[in-house]
């Protein structure tokens, strides 16, 4: 076999091994998006406020949450991992794994007793003050349970990690149905179903953690780890407002009525949100263990490739069926309610928010290899102020679309910016060639669609759909080598049938 062999080899294992923990963990965060499973019952047993209301709530967990970490996750992906010896990596792990509970115990606290300021300052309503209290408690069980979580990402245990997820998961649908269907609690019953929910997960960890706990406690250690991971506080944290900052924003300019309605069709778009982060759970392990190998830098780019294929194949699948996939009716429960599908029209701009953002996540390997975090911040702060800035000039004037585009817009910033910054201390030799071709195909569909064929029924939309392979393969975009795989492995299928 040549080097040559042994290099293609190399890098179809390599993407192999990616794909494969990419699908698990698939699994695994689309158990994870409760609150997209949880559309349904939302959208149908909450009024338009009240449901504007709770994306408020739960946005506040969410930026909260940035703080209960404050980078240790990174640092403790990024010595946990590459490291061989079992004691270390026990005594790495409960540094990390202290300094977390202790902050998170701390935030929750603080969120309690401050309660009613909270309710007063984001909802001018110091009734929802007990909204805040159980707030508090469930970034507590959330943070405790999230850090397992890591544990068995880190040590690529995919299979425990789904199994823990969908616990906590199938516990919190069957709570949510209880507490929201049957009892008629609305927000209080969402905000319960996912307490219990948080706090059942954290007990079934518990022995998990402490087989991987000591009681040794390296301050030197801890000092270094805040000190690498502490630049992505604020990286997680403008990421987090890009995604998040917008509900607020509609709250102030529009009303609460409409924060419901984008975010039910926003979290219709986060689909794509299942596909990055399925990727980035499996894709940071990946390329920390790989940084060393001489195909590494052939696979990102390889990998880059396949990403933007498949993503853009998900943005147009959404974008051409979503109109009837909002109208599917399962036990006479519809994905959105219908008072939501007016707001459809934002699905397509937040799809392709969340293909960028996968961008993102790709260019981001050579910041982690050479240990340059201090960068990280400047981009996502460059995307934050982008975002806030479209938002306060758009949404006044286009509304809940102004919010998408922003989100778009923000994400594009960040991630230019970014790719330009790494390629001058990590060059890798991205297939823009292929890249160009995968959105000029994406283009043309999109294009065709909404211009010729909108509203036209399923058959014509799926030949749409399904031109989309063809349209690439009249661009050139697949080698060679791929239709060799192809041709195998059909071969392969082809003969276990017969």
């Amino acid at each position: 076999m040549t080097v040559s062999d042994n290099s293609s080899s190399s890098l179809k294992n390599n993407v192999l091994e990616l794909s494969k923990h990419s699908i698990i963990y698939g699994v695994g965060v689309l158990s994870r998006l409760s609150s997209f499973i949880l559309l349904p019952i939302h959208t149908a047993y909450l009024s338009q406020h009240d449901y504007g209301i709770l994306i408020l709530i739960l946005s506040f967990i969410g930026i909260t949450t940035v703080f209960t970490t404050y980078g240790l996750n990174v640092s403790f992906l990024r010595w946990y991992v590459p490291e061989t010896d079992a004691e270390e990596r026990r005594r790495i792990f409960s540094i990390c794994y202290y300094g977390v509970a202790g902050m998170t115990l701390l935030l929750a606290v603080t969120i309690v007793t401050t309660s009613q300021p909270l309710a007063d300052f984001l909802l001018r309503d110091s009734s929802y003050k007990p909204m805040f209290m159980i707030a508090g408690l469930i970034l507590l069980m959330d943070s405790l349970f999230h850090f397992p979580q890591m544990l068995l990402q880190a040590r690529k245990n995919s299979f425990g990690y789904i199994g823990v997820v969908f616990l906590n998961v199938t516990l919190n649908l069957g709570l949510s149905y209880y507490f929201i269907v049957q009892k008629g609690l609305g927000i209080q019953g969402v905000l319960y179903s996912a307490l219990i929910a948080g706090f059942a997960a954290f007990v079934v960890t518990i022995p998990f953690v402490l087989k991987h706990l000591t009681i040794h406690f390296s301050f030197d250690k801890y000092k270094e780890f805040v000190k690498y991971g502490i630049p992505y506080v604020a990286n997680y944290l403008f990421v987090v407002l890009i995604d998040l900052s917008d509900r607020f924003l509609l709250e102030r300019f529009i009303d609460t009525e409409k924060v419901a309605l984008y975010s039910a069709n926003y979290k219709i778009g986060a689909a794509m949100a299942i596909v990055v982060n399925a990727f980035r759970l499996a894709w940071h392990p990946f390329f920390l263990s790989l940084s060393n190998s001489p195909d590494a830098k052939r696979t990102f780019g390889r990998v880059f490739s396949y990403f933007f294929l498949l993503s853009c194949g998900l943005f147009l699948f959404i974008s051409i069926f979503i109109e009837d996939i909002v109208r599917v009716n399962i036990g006479g429960f519809h994905l959105i309610a219908e008072k939501y599908w007016e707001g459809t029209f934002i699905i397509p701009w937040v799809l392709f928010s969340y293909v960028i953002s996968g961008s993102y996540v790709i260019f981001a390997a050579g910041i982690h290899i050479t240990k340059k975090t201090k960068y990280t911040p400047l981009f996502t702060g460059a995307g934050l102020l982008t975002n806030i800035v479209a938002n306060i000039i758009l949404i006044p004037l286009l509304g809940i679309y102004g919010a998408a585009i922003s989100t778009a817009l923000g994400y594009g910033v960040m991630t230019i910016i970014q790719y330009f910054t790494v390629q001058k201390f990590y060059y890798v030799k991205y297939e823009f060639d292929r890249i160009l071709k995968v959105l000029a195909s994406t283009a043309i569909i999109f294009a065709t669609y909404k211009i010729f064929f909108f509203g036209s029924n399923i058959a014509v939309k799926a030949a749409l759909f399904i031109a989309y392979p063809v349209v690439l393969y009249l661009f050139r975009f697949f080698l060679k080598s791929e239709w060799n795989e192809v041709k195998s492995l059909s071969v392969k299928l082809l003969g276990r049938a017969n």
